[in-house]
């Protein structure tokens, strides 16, 4: 079960790489990726991790942190 769980983030085009340069970037595009993944798990739903939400949840908190 814990494999699993650790893979799912793997599924998410954004985390496929380290791409971030900070740390709390790093653990807040996880933060994001488990969160959608979990919601859509509990209410049943099949996502398709290169999808546009992803895409544009991950673009959007991007802008957010590179403007801090």
């Amino acid at each position: 079960m814990a494999e699993r769980t650790l893979g799912w983030p793997g599924r998410c085009r954004r985390l496929a790489r380290d791409y971030e340069c900070e740390a709390a970037h790093a653990e807040s595009m996880i933060k994001v990726a488990m969160i959608r993944l979990m919601a859509a798990r509990l209410a049943g739903e099949d996502i398709d991790p290169h999808g546009p939400i992803e895409t544009e949840a991950a673009r959007r908190l991007a802008d957010d942190l590179d403007n801090e």
